[in-house]
């Protein structure tokens, strides 16, 4: 089957890049950038036309335009676009200030100060410096900016640094955001822009794919100025330009996470297709990109670059296969070096195809494109009937044939708007939940050196408890005045319910990770707990015997993933059958309760048990066990097994279940996914939760 090519129109207006001609959305940021103080503008065009440059050119070359903090859903592919930026930077704009930030670079750029300062520090003084050179760019993730704006850095004004020096907000890839994550940037956004002293006002989201509820939501509850950019504008269109190649596509059905178990055992069938061209394989799991990976080093002679969340060779070097899972999807920018004429991937969602096959981009004339795509057996059979097919013809099929996660919305009102209130009183009274629990377990006191006045919280709070209502409340027509008990001091809450506003406040959830020195690749990194026990050959050490075992010239780097782990370990390499991991202990209280009255919470006395057909011990697991019994296991209990439970409340496949005396306990943020699901399915969903 063919998959048609995809041309969208030039216009005859002012290039944004000299000799290149503008499409529609570039000419319309431009002036909307330039015109405007105020505004929600949405980037719209399709993968490949010049999203990323309809801002950052503007940016650059603008005049006094303040910083631009440009938020992207991974590392891998902020650092990707920060080189993007640099480079035209060089050329367009010499002076002008652009810097990548993660967690990594934060420690290197501390450590370079003469003097001791914390990340909170060099978050402000690279903004001041910014700020008062006209303008710059922080290319980076969500995190860094959600965190500097609850003041986690440690320093009392980077917040108001953020507030005072940045004008504008970019979200890259904005649909992969979960409600969540959707929620609570837009509630932080009305709390931004509702600040006479905040600077903030200009929020731009990049997305082939807008989402509908997304602007309204904006519209009706934020009230905010939308711009919609997409490929068309009022200048004479001039041409049209090829954005994305022809494709010959080739379906074969697969089941979730089995692709890689095809693809190794029907090899004579795929090796033709790898042959004389780059070509990247993207599927779903580490474990299948790191099985795949290894079977082509022992039986090619083909250069692999191995990338996923556990795995990420250099791409420096040059490569014939990449093979990576979802860090790959949204983490690399597929051209010029990287530029692929191959693809095979999986897909089981509509989301995931669409996002794995605009991989396939910058076409050149002269080749000839290919992809398979390992899929359901009903789209497989569905798309069998067509020769050829437009863009758009084959979304319309996606959506005929295939499904996204289910969304728990009711995830708003039962959970997600406890977030927003730890937000409010971090404000207010210039504390987190994480303070008091610190504060509680040392049986020390609460310092209250930050916040608000007192007139000025008075009113905030009343305001910010209204703003609140409309965001995560509206639409289910509560009665405001009951969740009103929810809305006290946090320093009054009861332990369980700031153990659950800890639980929510990482951006992108918690879990348990475990710092390990990968053998393979030579790299010290965090990873998740389950997933090792699951699938490595692991040793756990206490941290003096980790660092004597790591190489030396990486021991200086191990404090930089500590924060927020709960052990060390040294991994030999990955294992082809995994191990089974359940949890046991005590028996938890919410095992005798009834389903309505269980809830999500913090339970101590839990450890992992863990077994394979060889029957060998991982050494020093008791250390993890004693850690854990201590710590506690944040999770929500189900009746159903692991798998029954993730088929009947359809939990999705990376949904942390673990079992546990004969039901399962989903893990961490599941926890309330997993709440909001059983709430959902039993007609309770619009209920408070009964925390107090």
């Amino acid at each position: 089957m063919i998959i048609e090519g995809l041309s969208i129109p030039r216009y005859d207006a002012e290039p944004l890049r000299e000799p290149f001609l503008p499409y529609g959305h570039q000419v319309t940021t431009r002036a909307v950038m330039k015109e405007r103080d105020e505004f929600f503008l949405f980037i719209t065009a399709p993968t490949g036309a010049g999203k990323t440059e309809s801002w950052f050119v503007p940016a650059l070359t603008g005049e006094d335009t303040g910083v631009f903090f440009a938020l992207y859903p991974t590392n891998a592919l902020a650092l990707d676009q920060y080189r993007t930026i640099s480079s035209l930077r060089d050329t367009l704009a010499p002076s002008r200030q652009v810097e990548f930030l993660d967690a990594e670079r934060l420690t290197t750029l501390r450590d370079e100060y003469p003097v001791r300062v914390s990340k909170g520090e060099v978050i402000t003084h690279i903004l001041q410096k910014m700020s008062t050179q006209g303008g710059g760019i922080i290319v980076t993730n969500p995190d860094i900016f959600v965190l500097a704006l609850k003041n986690v850095f440690i320093d009392p004004y980077v917040e108001s640094a953020v507030r005072t020096c940045v004008s504008s907000v970019i979200f890259d890839e904005f649909h992969l955001y979960d409600l969540k994550q959707t929620d609570f940037l837009l509630f932080l956004f009305d709390d931004l822009i509702s600040s006479k002293h905040c600077s903030i006002r200009k929020f731009i989201f990049l997305s082939a794919t807008p989402s509908k509820g997304l602007i309204e939501k904006i519209r009706d509850v934020i009230g905010g100025d939308i711009i919609i950019a997409d490929e068309f504008c009022d200048e004479k269109e001039v041409d049209q330009r090829l954005i994305l190649p022809p494709v010959e596509m080739s379906f074969i059905p697969a089941k979730k996470f089995s692709s890689g178990e095809i693809f190794i055992s029907r090899f004579f069938e795929f090796e033709p297709f790898l042959s004389g061209v780059r070509t990247a394989i993207i599927f779903d799991s580490a474990i299948e990109v790191a099985v795949v990976s290894e079977f082509l080093r022992a039986n090619t002679s083909y250069r692999v670059c191995e990338q996923s969340g556990f795995r990420k060779d250099s791409m420096d070097e040059p490569f014939d296969i990449l093979v990576g899972n979802k860090a790959v999807e949204v983490g690399i920018d597929f051209k010029g070096d990287y530029s692929i004429q191959h693809l095979i991937f999986s897909a089981f969602s509509v989301s995931e195809f669409l996002q794995r096959f605009g991989r396939l981009r910058n076409p050149d004339p002269e080749i000839l494109y290919r992809a398979i795509c390992f899929a359901p057996e009903s789209v497989c059979s569905y798309f069998s009937q067509y020769e050829s097919i437009s863009r758009s013809q084959l979304k319309d099929g996606l959506e005929r044939t295939m499904r996204d996660s289910r969304v728990y919305t009711s995830f708003r009102w039962r959970w997600g708007f406890l977030e927003a209130w730890e937000y409010i009183c971090h404000r207010a009274y210039g504390y987190l939940a994480s303070d008091i629990i610190q504060c509680r377990e040392k049986k020390g006191f609460l310092s209250k050196t930050g916040g608000m006045t007192t007139k000025t919280r008075e009113e905030y709070l009343v305001e910010s408890a209204n703003r609140m209502y409309q965001h995560y409340f509206s639409d289910i027509s509560l009665d405001p005045r009951s969740i009103s008990p929810f809305l006290i001091p946090l320093d009054k809450a009861k332990d369980s319910v700031l153990d659950i506003m800890a639980e929510l406040s990482p951006f992108r959830g918690g879990g348990f990770s475990v710092v390990i020195y990968y053998e393979p690749s030579g790299k010290i990194q965090r990873y998740d707990l389950f997933f090792l026990l699951r699938w490595t050959e692991i040793e756990f050490l206490r941290c003096e015997a980790f660092v004597k075992k790591v190489p030396e010239d990486l021991r200086s780097s191990i404090k930089n993933y500590e924060t927020g782990t709960i052990g060390f370990a040294y991994v030999t390499g990955m294992r082809t059958k995994p191990r089974s991991v359940k949890l046991e202990g005590r028996v938890i209280e919410q095992i005798c309760l009834p389903e309505k009255r269980r809830i999500p919470c913090k339970e101590r006395g839990l450890f992992p048990v863990v077994k394979d057909d060889d029957k060998r011990p991982i050494p020093g697991l008791s250390l993890i066990e004693r850690e854990l019994m201590v710590k506690g296991v944040f999770c929500r209990y189900l009746d159903l097994s692991a798998y029954q439970s993730r088929k009947y409340y359809e939990l999705g496949d990376y949904t942390s279940l673990i079992s546990y005396k004969g039901g399962s306990l989903a893990i961490g943020q599941d926890a309330f996914i997993a709440d909001c699901a059983v709430a959902e399915s039993l007609s309770y969903e619009r209920d408070l939760p009964l925390i107090l």
